[in-house]
């Protein structure tokens, strides 16, 4: 029925909840996942307190280990059901 099913996850408790179920069902119906994340561009002018805070480049490497956390934790759990996983890590205004 669906070859690939892709999973948008962040951090959040509801997004592990979809990620788990979008797991589960890709098991029993044999299909792969592509897990997704998505984070905003650094800016300079800006009132997130996190980038007012950094250096472009220290924001670069919060954010690819933010990321790595958020798709390994997501990967660790197709694996163990078995399903096969591709990640996807993208950068853009609208997360």
């Amino acid at each position: 029925m669906y070859a690939n099913i892709s999973i948008p996850t962040d951090e959040s408790d509801l997004s592990g909840h979809a990620a788990a179920h979008s797991i589960a069902l890709a098991k029993r119906l044999d299909s792969r996942i592509t897990l997704l994340t998505v984070v905003p561009p650094f800016h300079v002018l800006t009132t997130d307190t996190q980038m007012i805070e950094e250096t472009r480049a220290a924001y670069k490497v919060r954010m690819l280990a933010q990321t790595e956390m958020i798709l390994g934790a997501a990967g660790q759990v197709a694996q163990s059901a078995g399903v096969a996983c591709a990640t996807v890590h993208a950068e853009h205004e609208h997360p």
